[in-house]
């Protein structure tokens, strides 16, 4: 959707939206989470594509990583074992950008270490996207909020492992939880 039929957005943001192309950007920073070749299945196979092309619509491009470590607890847990240290599961599933920062993660949220460089860097909102949204995407859409730093999520270049139906009422929760104009 266009900035002239965005319904519920305050004239000074709508002053902040750049339209290119197609695509909607409120910032000039993009967080892509957890696109991986090991998280690419039915419900998400589109993703890679969407956001490879939309990285280039930004000035700062980061992007984080999941490793899941022999200790963790998607292993006791959860007995999923994907995405180990050194495997192709772990790789992005799609072509980054040279100039992006990729940081890895070995949980649900984003590293206090990654907070850190994005206050350092004088970040204070950041449009998100990648998968799965009602893990991952929400979980570090919360560790920004937490942080002042404000997640515009941008829910077309989102998906959920789990299928369309877990992704939407992903992006209802999100929309409760962090302001409906924050998940655009």
């Amino acid at each position: 959707r266009d900035s002239s039929t965005s319904r519920g957005l305050g004239d000074v943001y709508k002053r902040q939206i750049k339209q290119t192309g197609n695509t909607l950007m409120t910032n000039n920073a993009l967080l892509i989470i957890d696109v991986q070749k090991g998280f690419i299945n039915e419900y998400t196979r589109e993703l890679p594509g969407k956001i490879e092309k939309l990285q280039n619509n930004y000035a700062n491009v980061y992007a984080m990583q999941f490793i899941n470590l022999e200790d963790s607890m998607f292993r006791k847990q959860l007995n999923w074992h994907k995405l180990s240290l050194n495997t192709q599961d772990t790789e992005l599933a799609f072509k980054i950008r040279p100039d992006a920062l990729v940081f890895s993660k070995y949980s649900y949220g984003a590293t206090p270490e990654f907070i850190e460089y994005l206050q350092q860097q004088g970040i204070t909102s950041i449009d998100v996207c990648g998968q799965s949204t009602d893990c991952c995407v929400a979980k570090i859409a919360l560790d920004l909020f937490d942080n002042r730093i404000l997640p515009k999520v941008l829910a077309d270049y989102c998906a959920s492992t789990a299928g369309r139906l877990v992704h939407k009422r992903a992006l209802i929760s999100l929309r409760h939880i962090i302001g409906k104009d924050n998940v655009i």
